[in-house]
C-alpha cells in the first residue's frame, strides 16, 4: 500500500525545493519557493493515483496530511474512466486519507509550455494567461542540462516577448510515473495535474494534443483533465484543433515560429529526423513558412520516417488533407503510401497479438 507522508519546502523565494515522500521514495520539485505554495498531499495524491491503480494497491495518507475534498471525492469517477479505457492495464484501488477543502490561491492562470504547437497555440488562443509553466524532467531528460539551458532561454525569450512569466522547475514528476512500469502516455494525466496543484495558480491549462476529430483514451483527455481539479485548482483542457489548423495561427506570428520546438529525442533544439519533428515540417513546407528552429526539409524524408504509435497515423492524414490543398502531388503521393504501409503495419501488429497468443494456449499479454 503506497504511503503519503513527510512534505516539506526548503531553500529561498527565487529557489527552492518542494517535496514529499512517497514509501520509501521522495517526489521532488525545483523552483522558485514562491511559486510553489500548494498542497504537497494533493501533489503526490495525483502523482501516485495510476501507478496504484497499475499496481492495484491502496493508497495510504499520513493522518497529519489533508487532501483536498473535491478532489478526493472525484477519483472515484476518475477511476471509472480510467478502468474503462485501460481495463488489462488498471484496476479500481481505495484511498484512506483525511480531507479539507483547500485553501484558496491567487486569481491568476497558467498553462504548461513546452514551446511547441499546442503549448503556443493555447498561450495564443488564451489572453487571460498570465503564467507559462514549463517543467524540465518532463519535455526532456534531467541529464540534459545542455538543451535544458538552451530550451528556457527561447521560452523566457517567448515568455518576455507575449507578456507572460515563465515559471520553469526541475522535477522527476516523469521518473516517478513511469518508474511503476507503464509509459508516460497513461500516467500523463495524474504527472501533469501534480505540478498544477503544486502551484500558486487558479487555473492551469493542459494543451490538447489531439483534434476533436481523433480524441482517444489517453492519459490526458477532455474528459478527465478536469476531475483532477480541487476547490482552488481548476483544470481546463484547452484546444482541441487539428495540429495544421494550430501551425496556421502560430504562423501568424513569426517570433514564435522561429523559436518553435516540438522534437522528443533530446538531440539538439529539433533534430529534423523524427517523426514529430518531420510532421511539423511537413505542414510548414506545405504553408509555405520559413522557421529557423528547423533544419532543411526534403519532402522524400517523411517517407521512411519510423512511427511509435497508431494513432499518430492521424497526423499523416492532416498534413495529406493540407497537401491535396495546396496541390502538392510529390507530398501528396508520399503520405499515401506512408498512410497505407502504417496501416498495413498496425493491421498485422494487432493480429499477432491475438493470434499468436492462442495458438500457443497462453493468455495475452496484460496491455498488449
Amino acid at each position: 500500500m503506497p504511503t503519503i507522508h513527510s512534505q516539506r519546502l526548503t531553500g529561498t523565494a527565487d529557489a527552492g525545493r518542494a517535496e514529499v515522500q512517497i514509501d520509501d521514495q521522495v517526489l521532488w520539485f525545483d523552483g522558485p519557493a514562491h511559486a510553489m505554495t500548494g498542497n504537497l498531499a494533493d501533489v503526490a495524491l495525483c502523482a501516485c493515483l495510476v501507478p496504484a491503480m497499475y499496481r492495484g494497491q491502496d493508497i495510504h495518507i499520513d493522518p497529519d496530511l489533508r487532501v483536498s475534498s473535491r478532489l478526493l471525492e472525484r477519483t472515484d469517477e476518475l477511476q471509472s474512466f480510467l478502468k474503462l479505457w485501460f481495463p488489462r492495464q488498471l484496476r479500481t484501488i481505495t484511498i484512506h486519507a483525511r480531507h479539507a477543502p483547500s485553501a484558496p490561491k491567487t486569481q491568476r492562470t497558467g498553462s504548461f509550455f513546452s514551446g511547441g504547437v499546442d503549448s503556443l497555440y493555447s498561450m495564443i488562443r488564451q489572453p487571460n494567461i498570465d503564467s507559462l509553466i514549463f517543467v524540465h524532467g518532463i519535455d526532456m531528460q534531467l541529464d540534459n542540462h545542455a538543451q535544458f539551458e538552451q530550451v528556457l532561454r527561447a521560452n523566457q525569450e517567448l515568455a518576455a516577448h507575449f507578456g507572460k512569466t515563465l515559471i520553469a522547475l526541475v522535477s522527476n514528476i516523469r521518473q516517478f510515473v513511469t518508474g511503476h512500469g507503464f509509459s508516460w502516455r497513461l500516467g500523463l494525466g495524474g504527472g501533469l495535474a501534480s505540478v498544477a496543484h503544486l502551484l500558486d495558480l487558479a487555473t492551469v491549462i493542459i494543451p490538447a494534443s489531439d483534434s476533436h476529430l481523433a480524441v482517444h483514451p489517453y492519459g490526458s483527455h477532455p474528459i478527465t483533465d478536469p476531475m483532477w481539479g480541487s476547490e482552488s485548482t481548476e483544470l481546463i483542457h484547452h484546444g482541441l484543433m487539428r495540429r495544421i489548423d494550430k501551425t496556421r495561427v502560430i504562423a501568424t506570428h513569426p517570433y514564435a515560429i522561429d523559436r518553435l520546438r516540438v522534437c522528443w529525442m533530446d538531440d539538439g533544439y529539433n533534430c529534423g529526423k523524427c517523426f514529430k519533428c518531420l510532421r511539423t515540417m511537413t505542414a510548414l513546407h506545405l504553408l509555405g513558412i520559413q522557421s529557423r528552429a528547423f533544419p532543411r526539409f526534403e519532402p522524400e524524408q517523411m517517407a521512411s520516417v519510423e512511427i511509435y504509435q497508431e494513432d499518430e497515423v492521424d497526423f499523416l492524414k492532416e498534413n495529406l488533407e493540407l497537401a491535396v490543398e495546396r496541390r502538392d502531388r510529390t507530398m501528396s503521393d508520399i503520405l499515401q503510401r506512408r498512410i497505407r504501409t502504417m496501416k498495413a503495419k498496425w493491421a498485422l501488429r494487432r493480429m499477432k497479438r491475438w493470434i499468436i497468443p492462442r495458438r500457443s494456449g497462453a493468455p495475452a499479454r496484460a496491455g498488449a
